[in-house]
Parts: C-alpha cells; sequence; structure tokens
C-alpha cells in the first residue's frame, strides 16, 4: 500500500520548517547588528547586552548616545536587515516547499 502526502501535511512541514528557522535567523540578525551597527552607525552607552541592540530605539534620550550616521540610515539599515530575517527563511521555504511538491508522483 502507498501513501501519498496531501496538500496540507505539505504545508503543515513547511511551517514546521519556517517556525524551525525563524528564531535562529532573527538570532544570527541580531548578531549581525551588534557587531555590524554598533559603534559604527550609532554610540549607545547603556547597554549591558550588546545583542539586544537590535531592540529599538537606538539612541536614547538623556544619555551619551549619538547618531554616528544620519538617523535614517541607521533604520534604513535595520529594516533591511529584518526584512532579509524574516525573508530568507520564508524563501528558503517556499522553495523547498515546491521543490517538494515537483518531486511527488
Amino acid at each position: 500500500m502507498h501513501v501519498s502526502k496531501t496538500a496540507d501535511s505539505n504545508g503543515l512541514n513547511a511551517f514546521v520548517f519556517y517556525v524551525f528557522l525563524q528564531p535562529l535567523s532573527l538570532f544570527l540578525a541580531a548578531v549581525a547588528w551588534a557587531h555590524w551597527a554598533s559603534d559604527v552607525l550609532y554610540r549607545c552607552t547603556d547597554c549591558t547586552f550588546e545583542i539586544l541592540d537590535i531592540i529599538p530605539p537606538f539612541v536614547h534620550a538623556g544619555t551619551g548616545d549619538v547618531y554616528l550616521v544620519s538617523a535614517w540610515r541607521v533604520w534604513a539599515s535595520w529594516g533591511c536587515l529584518i526584512t532579509a530575517a524574516v525573508g530568507l527563511p520564508l524563501l528558503a521555504t517556499w522553495y523547498l516547499w515546491r521543490l517538494d511538491s515537483c518531486n511527488e508522483p
């Protein structure tokens, strides 16, 4: 007896795969932001745990925090990084789901 996959099981597998990849992707984005943006795009003096620098606001009022480049460049860079962190796992999930769907009998 041959059991074939249904579209529902493929969709569920794709969802589980995406949910597995998303935290990893966001963690890697946070590490990249901590090493690439902090003290390059802005200086935050009150951050104690650098990986949390990815959470806005980047410059806090009433402290010694300053933008080293224009604020819109910091926000645009952050937006691109977050878009990539959400989009790349989504793209990988879509690709594997399509590949799996094409291989069905």
